[in-house]
């Protein structure tokens, strides 16, 4: 799963509609620079990779198998990381 996948799972766990709540920042502020690195990296991708597609039924899988293509590298480092 990528780091953008596991950061969303966890903001929708936390998320409750407290609009002065910053969700992102909690999750984010505790990982290690090089992981809140590859997030926004992922973030951005996913972002564009939205375009012509969001709507469509799939789009999470479509979009998390296009994030894990295009980051391999970079998932497989945070892997070993954590490991």
């Amino acid at each position: 799963m990528s780091i953008y996948a596991e950061v969303n799972r966890r903001f929708h766990e936390l998320y409750c509609g407290d609009d002065d709540r910053n969700e992102f920042i909690e999750i984010l502020e505790k990982m290690p620079p090089e992981d809140q690195g590859l997030w926004r990296m992922e973030a951005e991708f996913e972002f564009s990779y939205r375009a012509g597609r969001g709507g469509r039924p799939g789009y999470a899988e479509d979009a998390e198998r296009a994030i894990m293509e295009r980051f391999a590298d970079e998932e497989a480092a945070r892997s070993e990381r954590a490991a």
